[in-house]
């Protein structure tokens, strides 16, 4: 019998049907075996708090101003991988302010929405309290204040603080408008030790308000000074009669 030497024309359709309820089967198990292993390999996501608190730093400022208000923390709630984000640190989290739309000529303190940022990009912040805090911004200026000398306690057996003298005799004070303004003095206290002799002493320059309180927040150019104080010895009185004797006569009409 006469055979073709060419291969006959495959059916496609032949080969796809050909077995067709095995190779479903097969197509079947293939897909739920890659559903089961997509599930295992990856975690589901949960939304945990964060068990702790988050310190908000002070963002950058314009030049010449300061940040006035407490900034305090936050408590935040995120959302993420199993096994991931129920393990996030302090480390990988960080907070700060959003103050980009602030006027600096406004003078009442404002709300600025708190940022916080995570190092890991598959965890998500889901919950911020509290989501703002009240700020403002401030303008820095500066104040020249003479330094005065303060002692604080007294010389020893006897002698007496005589004239004190102080180098620089002026400080040039830096911060914000509200705290400079508070400024009734600078002093430099200097404290007199066991030795009867003068003292020349280095001490920091503080300002302070009407009420004798140092106010936080400033800047003093420079923060130290030298204090000189003379010691002087104690003068002693006593009381002594006086012995008087008359010279001369009384003119007419006058007596003694």
């Amino acid at each position: 019998m006469f055979r073709p030497l060419w291969p006959r024309r495959l059916s496609l359709r032949r080969s796809l049907m050909h077995d067709f309820p095995l190779k479903s089967a097969a197509l079947v198990i293939a897909l739920l075996f890659w559903v089961g292993n997509a599930q295992n390999t990856t975690p589901r996501e949960i939304v945990v708090p964060f068990d702790g608190r988050i310190a908000i730093e002070q963002p950058p400022v314009p030049s010449g101003f300061v940040l006035r208000g407490t900034l305090g923390d936050v408590g935040v709630t995120l959302r993420g991988p199993e096994g991931v984000v129920d393990q996030m640190g302090l480390a990988d989290l960080s907070a700060t302010l959003d103050i980009s739309g602030f006027d600096a000529s406004q003078l009442e303190p404002r709300e600025a929405k708190v940022v916080v940022t995570v190092a890991n990009d598959a965890v998500k912040v889901v919950d911020v309290t509290p989501a703002t805090v009240f700020v403002r911004l401030e303008r820095i200026t500066s104040r020249t204040v003479a330094v005065q000398t303060r002692l604080a306690n007294e010389p020893p057996r006897g002698p007496i603080a005589g004239q004190t003298s102080v180098s620089p005799k002026e400080v040039r004070v830096v911060g914000p408008e509200s705290s400079v303004a508070q400024i009734a003095a600078v002093f430099a206290t200097v404290r007199f030790g066991d030795l009867v002799t003068d003292i020349t002493q280095s001490a920091p320059a503080v300002p302070v308000d009407a009420a004798g309180r140092p106010i936080d927040g400033l800047q003093v150019e420079p923060g130290v000074v030298v204090v000189s104080v003379s010691l002087l010895p104690v003068a002693t009185t006593r009381t002594v009669p006086v012995l008087w004797a008359l010279r001369g006569s009384v003119a007419s009409g006058y007596w003694i």
